[in-house]
C-alpha cells in the first residue's frame, strides 16, 4: 500500500506541534506525538515509564505506541496526506542517545513503516522553553536535533529542514515540498 505519510521531527521546542496544528487547520490530519501522551499518563498514574525514571520502559512504550499509531493511520488516512508529530525513527534516535537496548526485530519493523518525506525543524532559541513534560536544556535540544537528523539519514531519508519563521511561512514551505 502506498501512503502519503510525512514525518515532522526536530528537537524539543522547535515548533512542531504549532506547525502541525496549522496544517490541520488547512485540512491535513496529523498523528499526535506519543511521547508527551506517555509522560502525561505515567505522571498521572505514578508510573515509572518516564525519561527521568525508567528510560528503557519509556522507550519501549514509545516504540509500541508509535507502531500502533502508524497502524491506525494506515486505516484512517489510507487515501490522504497525513503528518506525524515525530516518526518512528525518533524512538530509535532516543534509544541511541540514551545508550538503550533495542531488539533486532525493531529494524525489521522499520522496513514496513515509511514516510514519503521527513521534515526536520531546527532548534529555535526564541521559542525554546521548558515545562513539566519538557525538561531538556537548550544544549540537549541541539544534541537531539543532530541525533534525529543523523538517524533519519542513516535509515535512507533526506530530512528537509524547515526554516524558522511564521507558521504560515512554514506551512507554505512544507506544502510546496510535497
Amino acid at each position: 500500500m502506498h501512503h502519503h505519510f510525512y514525518a515532522i521531527t526536530g528537537g524539543p521546542a522547535s515548533g512542531k506541534t504549532t506547525l502541525l496544528e496549522g496544517l490541520e487547520q488547512q485540512g491535513y490530519p496529523f498523528v499526535e506525538e506519543v511521547a508527551r501522551r506517555i509522560i502525561k499518563d505515567q505522571v498521572a498514574n505514578r508510573g515509572l515509564a518516564l525519561p527521568w525514571a525508567d528510560k528503557q520502559a519509556y522507550a519501549d512504550r514509545m516504540w509500541q505506541e508509535s507502531i500502533d499509531a502508524y497502524s491506525l493511520a494506515e486505516i484512517d488516512y489510507a487515501d490522504q496526506a497525513c503528518f506525524f508529530d515525530r516518526g518512528i525513527l525518533d524512538t530509535i534516535a532516543y534509544m541511541i542517545m540514551e545508550d538503550l537496548q533495542f531488539p533486532r526485530n525493531y529494524i525489521k519493523v522499520l522496513n514496513s513503516i515509511t514516510y514519503k518525506k521527513v521534515f526536520i525543524l531546527p532548534p529555535w532559541i526564541e521559542i525554546f522553553e521548558q515545562d513539566s513534560e519538557r525538561k531538556q536544556s537548550w544544549q540537549e535540544a541541539v544534541i537531539t536535533y543532530n541525533a534525529l537528523k543523523e538517524c533519519y539519514i542513516q535509515h535512507g531519508y533526506t530530512p528537509i529542514e524547515v526554516p524558522t519563521g511564521t507558521v504560515e511561512d512554514r506551512i507554505d514551505f512544507i506544502l510546496e515540498a510535497l
